[in-house]
């Protein structure tokens, strides 16, 4: 309830009716000060905000927002403190801040009369309160217009600010990022035996490898040519790129190596460790990402040897050898996923595929757990087969279901705030 005061003017004018009795040969000098220097409230949900004064603007705010949800607790709050060289007015009263509680819901209008009783300056104070729950994964329906030439498998990259489909039979359509609901179908030079599991983009520049060994390139997705270098090996697949190099395995008289190449230059594949048996060749997933100790890594995933095995991450440093990333206790294992998809995201790892019953997330890309609130999969998703993800630079997770015609996206509520910081 706020305190019913004399009117702002009255308590001035008394001010200044009591400083005129004063016998003194000298005038008092009052202060020009208007301004609010300090603003604070209690600790929300056992945290403090603080906030920002805008001088210029007569602006006073929080940038990192208050919880969801948490405008139940600001409806009618007291504020912890205000420090101001002058007398704080608000809704034509005077303003005791530390009895008078406040409805924060909406922008609160204050003003600041100096001691002179000439100046004044008016402030607006509005605390930003996050609108949705920052942890929770939201979903978008974007449309079922994706063409109907992927209805039995495709493969889904980001090359050049677009979304480009490609199918086992030589279809290619597109679609802006900015747009992502409507499709064009495209003519295309792709060889008509490309290996779509393959295709990866780097440097502007996508590459995937034929099944007689070749690889092919193009900048714009469309239309392609044959690299020379690269192919002077036997590819047997393109496994991820990473600044200026690209991770692959190659085939020499029926054995199969792990190699790297470096782009844009004249030599051709460095050859190392032999692959072992238990290493996914198909329907390959990798990212890269930096330790906390600084230590680039690779990590991928693949398609299981068989139903009975785990869908089990590699890792390497520098492609001359990987390492299989096994957790010793197999219930915390992530189960069978003929076609996994790996991405890491806000700092975590996360297994998309299989059924689409669920996603499997970890921490160090060795132990899994199922995720059981905030970060799931639309119920729509379940029992689904024919998709593809990608993650954009804005963090979206693009899928696209080719047997529905769908296109999705989603995100991490909180990488979409402005002031959010990873």
């Amino acid at each position: 309830m706020k305190t019913k005061w004399l009117p702002i003017l009255v308590v001035l004018v008394t001010i200044f009716s009591f400083s005129s009795c004063l016998k003194s040969d000298d005038d008092i000098e009052y202060s020009s000060n208007d301004i609010i220097s300090y603003f604070a409230l209690p600790d929300i949900l056992g945290k403090q905000y603080y906030f920002t004064i805008d001088q210029i603007n007569g602006e006073i705010y929080n940038r990192d927002s208050l919880p969801y949800k948490s405008d139940t607790i600001i409806d009618k709050i007291l504020i912890k403190q205000i420090s101001s060289g002058g007398i704080i007015e608000y809704d034509n009263s005077y303003f005791e801040y530390l009895v008078d509680s406040v409805d924060l819901r909406k922008p609160l209008e204050l003003t600041v009369h100096a001691p002179d009783g000439k100046n004044s300056k008016k402030y607006e104070v509005k605390v930003n309160v996050h609108q949705q729950e920052p942890d929770s994964l939201t979903w978008k329906f974007l449309g079922n217009k994706f063409p109907d030439a992927f209805s039995n498998s495709h493969q889904t990259i980001i090359l050049n600010d677009q979304l480009l489909a490609y199918s086992p039979e030589g279809k290619v359509a597109t679609s802006k990022l900015s747009d992502g609901a409507n499709w064009t179908l495209e003519k295309t030079t792709a060889p008509d035996n490309l290996n779509i599991n393959t295709l990866i983009a780097s440097q502007n520049t996508l590459y995937g490898v034929t099944t007689e060994g070749e690889v092919f390139e193009s900048t714009d997705g469309l239309q392609f040519n044959k690299n020379e270098i690269m192919s002077q090996q036997f590819v047997v697949t393109l496994i991820h790129s990473y600044k200026n190099k690209i991770f692959g395995i190659v085939k020499e008289n029926e054995t199969t190596y792990f190699a790297t190449i470096t782009l844009n230059g004249d030599e051709n594949w460095s050859i190392f460790e032999e692959v072992p048996t238990n290493f996914p060749i198909e329907n390959i997933s990798a990212i890269n990402y930096t330790t906390r100790t600084g230590t680039d890594r690779i990590i991928m995933v693949g398609k299981p040897e068989s139903p009975s095995t785990t869908t089990t991450p590699w890792f390497t440093t520098n492609g001359k050898n990987w390492f299989d990333m096994t957790s010793e206790t197999t219930s915390l294992a992530c189960p069978y996923m003929d076609h996994p998809t790996l991405i890491h995201y806000d700092n975590k790892f996360y297994i998309f595929g299989g059924e689409f019953k669920s996603i499997y997330t970890s921490k160090e890309a060795i132990t899994w757990r199922e995720t059981k609130e905030k970060f799931l999969l639309n119920a729509s998703f379940l029992h689904r087969t024919n998709y593809s993800l990608v993650v954009d630079d804005n963090n979206y997770i693009w899928t696209t279901w080719g047997n529905e015609k769908e296109i999705w996206r989603g995100r991490l509520n909180k990488l979409g705030f402005k002031n959010y910081n990873h």
